[in-house]
């Protein structure tokens, strides 16, 4: 019992080590204001798995972790809680990780969902993703690889990977906020099909989201529907 506290204890330091001090005051934050009184816009984006290929960069190892078996030790370093990771793994999610082979250093990381995938606008916080779609959540990359365009490569080879296994688009949403995740997303391959605009107050929710096609019509009808 204690061994396991103090390493969850021990997994906390480390993950706010790695997200900085404000930052870790801003999830906090944002933690329970989501629960209570809440806004936020995104912009979702589509990526045509078959179109976008990509190399794994030099002195790096891109892998799949399906498991709590293979999970990283280090995964607090891209902003990740052992809790939450094998919380999401449990459910399906796959946590892709970039490792530097020099170093055994974990660079990046990022989720994909091919069945259900989080989201707060989405009724019970999470919806099932449209046929032959997967969706991908929550990618970080460690303070000291930043700038390097370790992210865009790393979705890019994903993609190739998600092709291969008859998913034929790779959704993905950034908040209109953030400019560098939109450029990586940009450069990646990703174009923008939609804008999202999620209200809740108190037990009232609203989503707007404005955009035609496809996708959009299947992420609409996903988002509205419950989460099953």
């Amino acid at each position: 019992m204690a061994s396991t506290f103090f390493r969850a204890l021990h997994d906390r330091v480390q993950r706010a080590r790695a997200l900085g001090a404000r930052e870790v005051a801003r999830r906090l934050r944002d933690r329970v204001l989501r629960h209570v009184w809440w806004s936020e816009q995104h912009v979702w984006y589509v990526a045509d798995t078959h179109a976008v290929r990509g190399t794994v960069p030099d002195g790096f190892r891109l892998r799949r972790v399906v498991d709590r078996r293979s999970l990283p030790g280090d995964v607090s370093s891209v902003g990740l809680r052992v809790a939450t990771a094998v919380a999401w793994l449990a459910v399906g999610g796959e946590l892709w990780v970039l490792e530097n082979l020099a170093s055994s250093e974990l660079a990046f990381a990022c989720w994909i969902f091919r069945e259900r995938a989080p989201a707060l606008a989405a009724r019970g916080g999470w919806f099932r993703v449209p046929p032959a779609c997967a969706v991908l959540e929550d990618s970080f990359t460690a303070v000291s690889y930043r700038g390097r365009g370790l992210a865009p490569a790393a979705w890019r080879c994903i993609c190739a990977d998600l092709a291969a296994s008859g998913v034929r688009a790779l959704l993905t949403k950034v908040e209109v906020a953030n400019t560098p995740s939109r450029r990586a997303c940009e450069k990646a391959g990703f174009r923008e099909v939609a804008a999202m605009r999620f209200r809740r107050r108190l037990f009232l929710r609203k989503v707007h989201l404005t955009g035609s096609g496809k996708p959009v019509a299947s992420l609409r009808q996903a988002l509205a529907a419950e989460s099953g």
